[in-house]
C-alpha cells in the first residue's frame, strides 16, 4: 500500500476543490 499516492489524490481533491469554491 502505497501512502503517497493516497496523499497525493487527496491533496489534488483539496487543491480542486479550493479553487472549484474560489471561482464559484
Amino acid at each position: 500500500y502505497n501512502n503517497k499516492a493516497a496523499t497525493s489524490i487527496l491533496r489534488e481533491i483539496e487543491v480542486a476543490a479550493y479553487w472549484n469554491q474560489a471561482i464559484g
